[in-house]
């Protein structure tokens, strides 16, 4: 759905809070561009890209599975391949060449993008209170020379550019 991830903490752990337990475990550092978007989000982030002659012009060929007659693999599915592509090879001691192709238009490309972004895991919940913890302690500040307290450490800002 259009969830963001605060909310699908609350849904899976009761706590909107625990959005960074969904951010980390799915690797999500940029949630702006590695988050999907929801409809209204997606629509207008593809009127401001492409107009609509773009999107309806082809964005890529991708290759559709190729097998022999006694079923031995030629071509997988889903390999972007250049307008025209074809392969040719032998079947059963006779030559064949094939072009069999899919196109897809800037629409579906950027579609399939936002829709494998779908796809997020989910920490267990009996494995939250473990993870917690062990995040805990890999996290801590330890004494060293920026060590302030158990919960402050100094740090320099490193976008400050010194005269």
């Amino acid at each position: 759905g259009d969830e963001r991830p605060d909310q699908v903490a609350n849904d899976f752990y009761g706590d909107p809070g625990l959005d960074w337990v969904i951010l980390t475990t799915n690797n999500i550092v940029h949630v702006r561009d590695e988050w999907p978007m929801g409809n209204q989000d997606f629509l207008t982030y593809l009127n401001e890209k492409y107009s609509d002659e773009e999107l309806s012009n082809i964005h890529h060929y991708e290759t559709k599975l190729i097998r022999t007659s006694n079923g031995k693999l030629i071509q997988p599915e889903g390999l972007t391949v250049p307008e025209g592509h074809s392969i040719t090879f032998l079947d059963n001691g006779v030559l064949r060449t094939e072009s069999s192709l899919t196109s897809f238009t800037f629409l579906e490309h950027e579609t399939n993008l936002n829709d494998a972004k779908r796809s997020i895991n989910i920490l267990r919940q009996e494995y939250l209170n473990l993870f917690l913890e062990d995040f805990e302690n890999i996290m801590e500040y330890k004494p060293s020379n920026q060590f302030v307290s158990a919960n402050l450490k100094k740090t320099e800002n490193p976008r400050l550019i010194s005269p």
